[in-house]
């Protein structure tokens, strides 16, 4: 089986990029409860757009606690595992994930792009991602996609139509016969 699986908010938490725009404009963190932070005020979205192409900040994330289990149980079971990720294309993305994840390849897309024809061409069975309009594009595909919906992820409670989990260790034990 081939799984793919989105970068930030999925593999690696985020919430560190919106903090640093919080804390340099004095203000008290909330997370997002919208794609594309539009409940953000215009100045917070502004500095953390500027994150996305700052190798420092970027290349600062952690992965969440199941993300190397995760992996290295699917890598066990013979599976393969892509990441597919929108990040500023100037960047070393491939450098940076490789230093955090063993995986069977790594596919860097520009932000706002769609990942289906990705998804598609690389002939993923299953997607898992946290990015309400690519779930739904994906899944209204016909490629199975599950969506991370949980406290961090606010933008997407409002879709209950597709499979979703917490975390990607709860694919392991809700899911099974996907990953099995």
């Amino acid at each position: 089986m081939r799984l793919g699986i989105d970068l930030d908010m999925t593999l690696v938490d985020f919430n560190p990029v919106y903090q640093e725009a919080f804390d340099y404009y004095g203000m008290e963190y909330e997370k997002p409860k919208t794609w594309g932070m539009f409940d953000y005020p215009r100045f917070i979205r502004k500095r953390i757009f500027k994150s996305f192409s700052n190798s420092k900040i970027m290349c600062s994330l952690h992965p969440y606690d199941d993300s190397h289990p995760f992996i290295n149980h699917m890598r066990h079971l013979g599976h393969q595992v892509i990441i597919i990720t929108a990040r500023d294309p100037k960047m070393n993305n491939e450098h940076f994930i490789n230093s955090l994840f063993q995986v069977d390849d790594i596919i860097v897309t520009q932000p706002g792009k769609s990942k289906q024809k990705i998804l598609k061409e690389k002939a993923i069975d299953i997607w898992i991602d946290d990015c309400p309009d690519q779930v739904i594009e994906t899944y209204q595909s016909g490629i199975e996609t599950i969506m991370i919906q949980n406290n961090d992820t606010l933008y997407n409670q409002h879709i209950n139509h597709i499979p979703r989990i917490n975390r990607l260790s709860d694919l392991l034990v809700n899911i099974p016969e996907l990953v099995n």
